[in-house]
């Protein structure tokens, strides 16, 4: 049993629905005995896309933790459900019911940071929710260290910075430059495309989620998402990009950090190494992740 004082309380962040891995770094949060997942945000914040996490809660037995979205967006019919998730939790009797919010994403980030202000904030979507925070809450409100899937570090070429189009922070620049330069967030980091794109979700690693999976609801989950045939061919398996991001909020081990300077222009994202900026950006690429610890805290529960 892991005493609450030492778990990583957070806030998650999930453009879910279309891409397995934020359905797999949700059931993760649940199932990671170290992580104290006190709210979900869901960004754009569809009625389907709210009613596929309530349908991972429900059948995770976590129907206590609050949901939220956006209430302002005009983009709600934007979030997308793909047949694969809606399939999955209809196969495991938890079938997708479309519905509303009854909280405001602002809102309750604000409040978990008030009732405890040692919770962090994971984005493993776009970061739309940063810049709305900033706009909505207090002054003296701080989020002690947020972890996001984003940017990139490739270093220098022929005298230039390496720049790279990057998805999450692609889709809304405007919220990514607001986050890496936010000062209400004490520590930054982001964990970049170029090493996430050597974590996979492999044969061996389904094979071993199988296993817990006669246990752990979440697992069982992740087994029955991931159970299709790209397991079978190498070139189409599955970069565990949300995953890890979320396993680095509970163990910054596993992968190597350094403090830079995150740059955009045209779209494209670099760092430049640079001291006192709060924001720090995974680096390397293949072996850069300590891959056995990962597995390890995936397959916890």
């Amino acid at each position: 049993m892991v005493a609450r004082d030492s778990r990583r309380r957070l806030v998650l962040s999930t453009d879910i629905g279309f891409d397995p891995d934020d359905f797999i770094a949700l059931n993760l949060c649940l199932a990671n005995p170290r992580f104290d997942l006190v709210g979900i945000l869901v960004e754009p914040g569809s009625r389907d896309q709210v009613g596929l996490v309530h349908s991972i809660l429900k059948f995770n037995n976590r129907e206590e933790i609050p949901v939220a979205s956006n209430k302002d967006s005009h983009v709600h019919h934007m979030g997308f459900v793909s047949r694969l998730h809606a399939r999955c939790v209809d196969n495991l009797g938890v079938p997708l019911v479309a519905q509303e919010t009854s909280h405001d994403d602002r809102e309750l980030l604000e409040g978990c940071l008030l009732k405890d202000p040692r919770t962090c904030l994971v984005t493993i979507g776009p970061p739309i929710i940063v810049p709305r925070w900033i706009e909505y809450s207090i002054e003296s409100t701080i989020i002690p260290v947020s972890y996001s899937m984003g940017g990139f570090h490739g270093g220098y070429h022929s005298g230039k910075i390496c720049l790279s189009q990057e998805y999450n922070f692609g889709r809304d620049p405007a919220s990514a430059v607001k986050l890496v330069n936010a000062k209400r967030i004490t520590r930054r980091v982001m964990v970049s495309k170029n090493v996430t794109h050597h974590v996979f979700y492999t044969p061996f690693l389904h094979e071993h989620v199988g296993k817990v999976a006669r246990e752990s609801p979440a697992h069982a989950m992740i087994w029955h998402l991931m159970g299709g045939s790209s397991l079978r061919d190498p070139a189409s398996l599955q970069m565990l990009h949300d995953p890890l991001t979320v396993m680095v909020s509970l163990d910054e081990s596993i992968v190597t950090l350094r403090e830079v300077q995150l740059v955009e222009q045209d779209g494209r994202w670099g760092s430049i190494d640079m001291a006192g900026t709060g924001c720090f950006i995974t680096i390397g690429g293949d072996g850069a992740v300590d891959l056995d610890r990962f597995h390890e805290m995936l397959l916890s529960f």
